[in-house]
């Protein structure tokens, strides 16, 4: 894979930036999803402004009982405007959507997952869809980036491993 600028590989960051992309892409192809994520966008945030960008990650949490919660960090960028000054804000949103057991790889609903579906008028049948949804975003993003990934312990996301290094968190073998 090469950059349009110049022919020279892109970096890992790079390559994470576009395989995160490729998780955004196709957890949008689902349809509950998307509606889960348009309510959730059309939300008010704390600051009076309008919702230019926004994206998506996978997240996945490591608990100590076993499982593992899965889901996803909405990414929200918004610009306040003063009389005088303007400041662009970064606001992260976490919607929990299954806790997954380790061993069996059984993945149950989360109440907050339940709550977004009822916003939408779906039900906790249409979840199953949501959590296909995850996963096949989370196998197109590892077939973008091959390459392993340290969950980030202050967010729950992927991230590279040296970038972690370089802002001194402490990344643990698994």
């Amino acid at each position: 894979m090469t950059s349009w600028e110049s022919d020279k590989p892109l970096s890992p960051q790079e390559r994470l930036a576009a395989a995160k992309a490729a998780f955004r892409g196709s957890v949008l192809q689902n349809d509950t999803l998307f509606s889960v994520l348009q309510a959730r966008l059309g939300e008010p945030i704390s600051t009076d402004a309008g919702l230019p960008d926004f994206g998506l990650e996978p997240t996945l949490r490591r608990n100590d009982d076993g499982t593992s919660t899965i889901g996803l960090r909405i990414n929200r960028s918004a610009t306040t405007k003063d009389s005088v000054v303007s400041a662009y804000v970064g606001v992260y949103d976490y919607l929990p959507l299954g806790q997954m057991d380790r061993t069996t790889g059984v993945t149950k609903v989360t109440p907050e997952l339940e709550a977004a579906l009822t916003t939408v008028g779906k039900d906790k049948a249409d979840a199953l869809g949501v959590l296909q949804a995850w996963q096949a975003g989370v196998g197109e993003m590892g077939a973008q980036f091959p390459e392993p990934l340290t969950l980030d312990p202050m967010t729950d996301t992927f991230e590279l491993e040296s970038e972690l290094m370089a802002r001194n968190y402490m990344v643990a073998p698994e």
